[in-house]
């Protein structure tokens, strides 16, 4: 299938940036039924939004952007005519899928659906699995991210954290840490893991503790443990809320950066723990998730949202922010999705739009990866390769 036919689909409709405000419509119901997020159990409540200045790319120093940033304003801005694309010769399950670099010619690519590590040559256009689903040393189970940081894959998996050294190629396991909270995000500083997680009803003296980050040694052992999480003592909204967040660390700035994918804010804390700020998402759409307590099930509604589906620290200054729109059309019982892409500077706090995908139905979307390199287009498990 050609790679144009994507890029010239239409633009079917623009989702909604009207900002609802995040609180639930109505509180616990007389059936048992509630809305999250509440705004008085969201972390950090009591503080306000660092304000940011919102500006254009265009004003951007070219000289200070990275070149595949470059490349991303390009392809979205219809710049694309002199852009030459290579379709992999792997499919993947879909768009739950994380890609970064090895070196210039190898990518690893995370099937997180699938538990598969894979590494493809974008030379010869071979691949290899690394690693697979199962439960033996070197074996992946409920991948949740991935990071690539000096020729070595950090993959978390839902009970803990695997790396991979790929510094002589095949890749080989080289370390597995085993946490007593389900595990969704890594980020990693010059002597330390941080995780974020949040304890499970089976350790009982966390039985009560919200989602945190967790400062973690080099031995997998827990040191201390920061931030406050969802303020609720279900365990099952807490995952809820929790499940598809992100941290990453930015070297330059010192800063960790959390990002829940259902909540309207990004928060930013240094390496000891100690809280800086908050900055609210421009034009979030809240999404609910409706729980009843007396069932003991939860179910997020189905209704115009926005989600922060990812964050990733670009050389070093740049936090680029991806943002699925998803817009539900009653008529036809069909839902379209939409990805935004921005940056923020994280040392002067401003915010430039990169631009907006094209509106795809939800059995169509695509999601664009920026890797040192070039940028990968993951249409819905179909892949193709832009080279810098």
């Amino acid at each position: 299938m050609s790679f144009l036919r994507f890029i010239i689909v239409p633009l079917l409709f623009i989702v909604s940036c009207s900002h609802q405000k995040n609180e639930s419509p109505f509180k616990p119901s007389v059936d048992g039924s509630s809305l999250h997020p509440e705004d008085a159990w969201l972390p950090h409540s009591d503080k306000k939004p660092l304000e940011i200045s919102h500006e254009r790319f265009a004003d951007i120093n070219a000289t200070s952007l990275p070149d595949n940033l470059i490349l991303l304003y390009r392809f979205l801005n219809g710049y694309h005519s002199q852009l030459r694309s290579v379709e992999l010769d792997l499919f993947v399950s879909g768009n739950d899928v994380d890609v970064s670099a090895i070196n210039e010619d190898i990518l690893a690519i995370l099937d997180k659906n699938e538990d598969r590590l894979i590494l493809y040559n974008l030379q010869n256009h071979r691949y290899t699995d690394i690693a697979t689903r199962g439960t033996e040393n070197g074996d992946l189970l409920f991948s949740k991210d991935m990071q690539t940081v000096d020729q070595n894959i950090f993959i978390t998996t839902r009970d803990g954290l695997s790396l991979f050294d790929c510094e002589t190629l095949p890749c080989r396991p080289e370390k597995i840490f085993h946490t007593d909270f389900y595990t969704y995000s890594t980020a990693l500083t010059d002597s330390n893991y941080y995780a974020l997680g949040i304890y499970t009803a089976r350790n009982e003296a966390h039985h009560k503790e919200s989602s945190k980050l967790h400062k973690i040694d080099v031995n997998g052992r827990v040191q201390s443990s920061f931030s406050p999480g969802y303020e609720i003592p279900n365990i099952n909204v807490r995952q809820a809320l929790t499940e598809n967040s992100l941290i990453r660390y930015s070297p330059q700035h010192n800063l960790i950066a959390l990002a829940y994918s259902s909540f309207p804010y990004l928060y930013f804390y240094n390496p000891k723990g100690e809280y800086k700020y908050k900055i609210e998402l421009p034009g979030y759409q809240q999404r609910f998730y409706e729980y009843n307590e007396k069932m003991n099930f939860g179910r997020f509604q189905e209704s115009d949202h926005t989600t922060l589906s990812k964050i990733e620290v670009i050389n070093s200054h740049w936090l680029l922010l991806k943002t699925r729109h998803s817009k539900q059309d009653p008529n036809t019982n069909s839902e379209y999705i939409r990805y935004d892409y921005s940056i923020l500077h994280m040392g002067e706090n401003k915010l430039y739009p990169v631009g907006e995908d094209i509106t795809l139905l939800s059995d169509e979307e695509r999601v664009i990866h920026i890797i040192e390199f070039g940028m990968l287009i993951n249409q819905n498990g179909t892949l193709y390769w832009i080279k810098l």
